[in-house]
């Protein structure tokens, strides 16, 4: 994907918006490993439609027609405990506080049943305080009640995602609490909007241990898991959301589909990628033209060129944002031989989208074709600024620094590792990684070493990979004790790839 930048909510908030000011952390450093921690927050932001509520658990959508607020009491007493979407939430609060404002006296249970709905509907517009007062009153009437705990921890979350004053009380109803799923589910969330994803994979893992059945916190742990763990396991949750039926009847079942088909391309697993793009397409048509750039990476990917070109064309006839289509466009020029073209309009997408890593990627490729080798590393270098774990630079800054022809570029030490990182994201099932580090070790002077990850770059290779006779011709370099230089000449830009 390209940079697409999709409306992504917390309850119903831009995730830009609301990550903004909301993390501590220095952004893209991950303390542990070394790599950036921004990799899930970038595939949350292309799921075009997604949207990460704290209340999704509880709340399965239900579009139906709207309730009139001159409904009588009994309806709200009527509202099934995992149902607010059949009433808007403004109505839903303002029908609430009328029936609990009125002069006769409402049973206990009708009042803990009220209070506990509009504390979902405060929590659905970030009236997270509103939501905690109102599950503090369900509490005091009934003080073992289930769902009001599981309001108070989302209310909770979600306040101390902007307020630091927040997380200790929210820490301490979880471990009250630590039989409840939901209480798991919401410090997650919580984790997940501070870019604390191995906390979060820890606490979906609990709500996991209590719940195996919520496809909910499969999905968030899988986008998490992406963040501190291997792109296979993070598919491997992606995959049993899908199993247990992720949005099951709206659109919100396009978004795992959508998230497994951008993690199976970082391990070129076209078919399974092409398919998960059709099938999110059809789950949510407002999701269609993601989708279809995901097909063009996919017919990029795999080489065929003149249908990534003619999907490029198609979209831009529909009237799809230019500058969506920007970085798309300058990597068909680069494979069509036109660099001058590719930097013209790579250096046009990364000034539309200066906070956006893919334009400079592009641009830092097209110099590379051209052999503006330290223009092609500034590039790359300030893509990573951006994004420091984008998988995509990372392999391409690599591949410059163990191939470039110019030896004052090579740096096969930093390649190597580079590469490695690569490979290990990728848990040594992708072709193209396991190739530029069979390059960087080459380079080291390693070719013995080479050869056999060279061989193991073609073993995991897909039988149609179409780069394998490239990449024999390569492995055989290797088998020599001879080194590769990239030949701008050539026409094979595999660094093009993830």
């Amino acid at each position: 994907m390209n940079g697409l930048t999709a409306k992504v909510s917390l309850a119903s908030r831009s995730f830009d918006d609301f990550l903004r000011g909301s993390q501590p952390k220095e952004a893209g450093v991950d303390e542990q490993s070394g790599a950036g921690r921004d990799r899930p927050m970038r595939l949350a932001r292309e799921l075009s439609g997604f949207v990460l509520t704290v209340m999704c658990v509880l709340f399965p959508v239900n579009y139906t027609q709207a309730v009139q607020s001159d409904r009588p009491l009994m309806v709200l007493e009527e509202l099934d405990s995992s149902d607010t979407r059949s009433i808007p939430s403004d109505s839903l609060i303002a029908q609430c506080t009328k029936a609990l404002n009125q002069k006769r006296e409402l049973p206990q249970t009708a009042q803990v049943r009220l209070y506990i709905a509009r504390g979902r509907a405060y929590c659905d517009l970030e009236r997270f305080e509103e939501a905690n007062r109102d599950a503090q009153a369900a509490l005091r009437l009934r003080p073992t009640e289930v769902r009001a705990f599981e309001v108070k921890a989302y209310a909770l979350a979600g306040a101390a995602i902007s307020s630091d004053r927040y997380a200790g009380e929210l820490r301490t109803l979880v471990e009250n609490n630590s039989r409840l799923a939901a209480v798991h589910d919401a410090i997650a969330r919580y984790h997940f909007a501070r870019a604390d994803f191995n906390d979060c994979v820890a606490a979906c893992d609990r709500a996991i241990a209590i719940d195996s059945d919520e496809p909910s916190y499969y999905f968030l742990r899988g986008l998490a898991k992406s963040g501190s763990c291997t792109t296979p396991a993070s598919i491997d949750d992606l995959s049993k959301a899908i199993e247990l039926g992720y949005g099951a009847g709206c659109d919100r079942a396009a978004q795992p589909y959508l998230a497994r088909a951008m993690l199976r391309l970082e391990l070129d697993k076209v078919e399974g990628a092409l398919r998960d793009f059709q099938l999110a397409a059809q789950l949510d048509g407002a999701i269609r033209r993601t989708c279809e750039l995901g097909l063009w990476t996919v017919y990029f990917n795999t080489g065929r060129v003149h249908m990534a070109t003619h999907l490029i064309d198609m979209l831009t006839a529909t009237g799809v944002e230019r500058n969506t289509l920007l970085s798309a466009q300058a990597a068909n020029q680069i494979v069509a031989g036109q660099i001058s073209d590719a930097i013209r309009i790579a250096s046009k997408a990364s000034a539309a989208r200066p906070t956006d890593w893919d334009g400079y990627w592009w641009l830092g490729n097209a110099y590379f074709a051209k052999g503006e080798y330290k223009e092609a590393l500034r590039c790359y270098d300030r893509a990573l600024e951006v994004s420091p774990d984008q998988l995509s630079v990372l392999c391409s800054k690599a591949y410059l620094l163990a191939s470039c022809p110019a030896a004052e570029f090579r740096n096969g030490s930093e390649a190597r590792k580079l590469a490695t990182e690569c490979c290990k994201r990728t848990s040594y099932l992708a072709p193209r990684p396991l190739m530029i580090a069979a390059i960087a070790d080459a380079e080291c002077g390693n070719t013995a070493a080479a050869a056999q990850t060279a061989k193991k770059s073609l073993d995991v290779a897909r039988r149609n990979f179409h780069l394998r006779e490239e990449y024999e011709r390569r492995r055989r370099l290797f088998e020599q004790g001879k080194t590769y230089r990239f030949d701008p000449k050539a026409g094979c830009f595999d660094y093009l790839y993830p």
